[in-house]
């Protein structure tokens, strides 16, 4: 999928900043695996998997899914004894009127449902693989406007030794359990119902390629609400300095146009990329793709073939050391027309669309040009292989690298506060640093206002010199 830049000059929108991963993170390869159907994904190995609880009733709760009558469920385990094993359980059973989850909340804390809790912990060890992640009332945010926090932090406090101590009980050798605190983005802030950090190993978010609204989103849209999901997460996970998790992730059909829902854009296999790539940079424990034509879904990774194509070949690869001349590049081309002639045919050469610095062939946000300047490869380049702002010292900041073989490129530092205007120069934009290497320039940049004063975003623009 192609978009249409700017003649004057191209962009990539830098909004929010990747974080860094947290120092709990693990050192070990994320855990990729799905749920649901199978189908054209034999033989790719399933790292992970999900099941969930029935919530409609106390007693549904304690057989967290029913695991061993769920012939998928039980397939996986069997086949995959090592991998990772989410279980989505009922705090309470919240499939009941919203109007009651508050007595709920309070019957979990005076204990009259410690049994419920009890069994849980012994079904997930019995049920369970090696690893095994219990998410206690996932995305409960999606309607939290009932749920008094105070209530929702103590119950979950009450219930989360009970279930650890008779998972401990029963489980195999080896086998481990972490609780994670699932939320959803774009919803209401789950921090003033984040438990503490000593009922909590996992912070984790379930992030799907839509945006709620009444059209089909653009793909540019789709990434960069995914980026910034994938920013919030990070960021929530660092500042507990828990590892990451996303037990659930996947590309929406395309819905009714007109009917406000959640609207994903079908087949989209640079959400696939760009969710693989940040898990495996910042080390994100698992991550599950949810593979079944449900819940607004409404299809599957058989529907949408250049999704399946990158899904089983980002779990085939190994995820690259470096990307991006800022990280370090073996081959720098010094001009665009040698960076064009190494990646383009020659009839993609002759056709502007694919290879003129404007366009973006493989619908990555990355155009040509700035994918030369940043020296990346189109078929491959991400969002997250460019330079992005963080804050410092109050200000956006920016960092980005101008190799010294390059002399037909302007790189230029952009603000705006409405993402309409954009400005640069000196006046607006300063430089903090400029320090010569062997490969190149390392320039950093400041926001001139401090970030405090207004909200502000920062790009990098790449433009032809004349």
């Amino acid at each position: 999928m192609r978009k249409s830049l700017s003649p004057l000059f191209l962009l990539l929108l830098l909004l929010l900043s990747i974080h860094p991963a947290s120092a709990a993170s693990s050192t070990t390869p994320t855990a990729i695996g799905w749920v649901g159907d199978s189908t054209g994904l034999s033989g790719v190995k399933r790292g992970a998997s999900d099941i969930w609880t029935a919530r409609a009733s106390w007693s549904d709760l304690q057989y967290v899914g029913y695991p061993y009558a769920n012939a998928d469920f039980t397939a996986f385990v069997a086949a995959n004894p090592n991998a990772v094993s989410d279980f989505g359980t009922g705090l309470i059973p919240f499939d009941q009127d919203p109007s009651t989850w508050n007595a709920l909340l309070n019957k979990v804390i005076a204990g009259s449902e410690d049994a419920i809790f009890v069994q849980q912990g012994q079904n997930m060890a019995k049920y369970g693989t090696q690893n095994v992640i219990c998410r206690p009332w996932w995305e409960f945010n999606n309607n939290a406007a009932p749920i008094q926090p105070a209530l929702f932090i103590a119950a979950w406090n009450h219930a989360v030794p009970i279930i650890k101590s008779s998972f401990a009980a029963a489980a195999k050798p080896g086998q481990t359990l972490k609780i994670a605190f699932c939320y959803l983005p774009n919803t209401t802030d789950p921090t003033p119902y984040y438990p503490g950090d000593d009922n909590v190993d996992v912070i984790d978010a379930d992030i799907y390629a839509s945006v709620y609204g009444a059209t089909t989103p653009s793909v540019a849209t789709l990434l960069t609400q995914a980026n910034a999901n994938l920013n919030q997460l990070a960021s929530f996970a660092a500042q507990h300095n828990k590892p990451m998790g996303i037990s659930e992730w996947g590309n929406f059909a395309v819905q009714t146009q007109g009917i406000t829902c959640n609207q994903g854009a079908g087949d989209v296999p640079q959400y696939i990329n760009a969710m693989i790539t940040f898990a495996e940079a910042h080390q994100v424990l698992y991550m599950i793709y949810f593979n079944i034509s449900a819940d607004g879904v409404n299809q599957t990774l058989i529907n949408t073939p250049l999704s399946l194509a990158a899904f089983i070949a980002d779990i085939a690869a190994e995820p690259p050391a470096t990307t991006g001349a800022a990280a370090g590049t073996t081959t720098t081309f010094s001009t665009f027309a040698a960076w064009q002639a190494n990646y383009f045919t020659p009839t993609q050469l002759a056709d502007p669309s694919i290879s003129g610095p404007t366009a973006d062939p493989y619908g990555s946000g990355v155009p040509n040009l700035l994918a030369y300047a940043m020296q990346l490869d189109p078929t491959t380049a991400l969002p997250t292989d460019v330079p992005m702002p963080t804050v410092s010292n109050g200000h956006l900041t920016m960092t980005y690298l101008v190799p010294s073989a390059i002399t037909d490129i302007n790189y230029v530092p952009e603000v705006s506060s409405d993402l309409q205007t954009w400005s640069s120069g000196s006046n607006v934009v300063q430089v903090v640093s400029s320090v010569v290497g062997a490969t190149g320039t390392t320039i950093t940049v400041n926001d001139a206002l401090p970030s405090s004063a207004q909200k502000h975003f920062m790009r990098l623009c790449a433009t032809l010199k004349n």
